[in-house]
């Protein structure tokens, strides 16, 4: 020990600077100390190793209920559109179908190894815009409609009705006749049976002088007729004439008559006009030196239509044959037009009469009219 003191002297130590030094020395031991025993109450306390097995089991355990509690639930929820959409992150409105994300949860973890699902911004449904489908015009070619008949109730009801007998009925003598008749301006309803060879059976002229223009009446008589074989063939007439005493309308029916016997009735058919003429309209101005005649007619053949102008005196200024649609099935009305010349030399009234002649018995079948004044160009 005094060798030390010896050594240093030359240093320029004194015995007082022995003291000081050795309390700095202290001190840095007792501040090495502290350090340590921080150090060392920090260190993890050591499990014993018969603990070790237990341990490690728990902590197993612990780890895979972390893992299922960690596994979120998901429930899809359908859609109000055909857009199959997921739960996305960030919604926005978008005229297109789009596939967004699912939702991020994010899990907190705290001592007891529960998870808590944090949702962020919830789904809203939005409207999906729906393509239309818009027409592109083509050139296609106009198809031009053919003429068709109209409806059976826009033709009218025949001026002169025969509800019985029906066509074709086995009649005796005397035959019940029943019509329903407009009477002509002279106010005579003319009711005739011819034979099958055109001779006069039955004649009778009916005056009704106090029926309104234009009002229908009820016909009823009995018309006698002999006969010389034991049946025959005959067609019945019932017509009416117009102030001029030309022919205004006509309508007829076919039967059977037997010298004796017992009848055989039939029905008559739905009593629409057999010759429905639309153009020229009644009363109406023709003017030049032609008129087109047209309408719906039910013959019984293709035999045409004879198409007259008659004048107030009887004469007849034009005259043609209408050509008629081809028969059909069901025997319905068809088209028939005609184009008939004529050459007035001032405004002249006239009666245009189509006259269906077609059946195997001599004389007109049924015979429809219209007035119109002629004019020149």
């Amino acid at each position: 020990m005094d060798e030390i003191p010896r050594r240093l002297a030359p240093l320029g130590w004194r015995p007082r600077d022995w003291g000081a030094l050795g309390l700095i020395l202290w001190g840095i031991w007792l501040l090495s100390g502290c350090a340590f025993n921080q150090q060392m109450a920090q260190l993890p306390t050591l499990i014993p190793e018969e603990h070790l097995p237990t341990v490690i089991a728990q902590t197993s355990e612990a780890l895979a209920s972390q893992t299922a509690a960690a596994q979120p639930t998901f429930t899809i929820t359908p859609s109000s559109t055909l857009t199959k959409t997921v739960l996305p992150t960030t919604v926005g409105p978008s005229p297109t179908a789009s596939r967004t994300s699912l939702p991020t949860h994010t899990p907190t973890l705290t001592g007891t190894a529960t998870i808590t699902l944090t949702p962020t911004h919830s789904a809203t449904p939005t409207k999906t815009a729906t393509p239309t489908r818009t027409n592109t015009p083509t050139n296609t070619p106009s198809i031009t409609p053919t003429p068709t008949p109209p409806l059976p109730d826009e033709i009218p009801f025949a001026a002169v009705q025969i509800i019985n007998p029906g066509a074709l009925s086995k009649v005796v003598s005397p035959i019940e006749l029943y019509t329903f008749v407009a009477p002509g301006e002279d106010g005579r309803i003319r009711v005739e049976l011819t034979g099958e060879d055109g001779r006069l059976l039955y004649r009778q002229i009916f005056i009704y002088t106090e029926t309104p223009a234009g009002a229908r009446v009820k016909l009823n008589a009995s018309v006698n007729f002999e006969i010389v074989g034991v049946a025959e063939t005959a067609r019945l007439t019932v017509s009416i004439n117009d102030v001029y005493e030309r022919l205004k309308a006509l309508s007829t029916v076919d039967l059977v008559l037997l010298a004796e016997g017992q009848a055989d009735l039939y029905p008559a058919g739905d009593l629409l006009e057999e010759i429905y003429i639309q153009q020229p309209m009644i009363k109406s101005l023709v003017q030049g030196d032609s008129v087109l005649v047209s309408g719906l007619a039910r013959t019984a053949d293709d035999q045409p239509l004879l198409v007259e102008l008659i004048a107030t005196d009887g004469r007849i200024l034009g005259s043609r044959l209408a050509g008629i649609a081809p028969l059909q099935d069901d025997g319905g009305h068809r088209l028939f037009a005609a184009e008939v010349p004529f050459s007035v030399a001032s405004p002249t009234w006239v009666r245009v009469t189509v006259t269906d002649q077609s059946g195997r018995l001599p004389g007109p079948r049924h015979v429809s009219s219209v007035e119109v004044l002629l004019s020149p160009p």
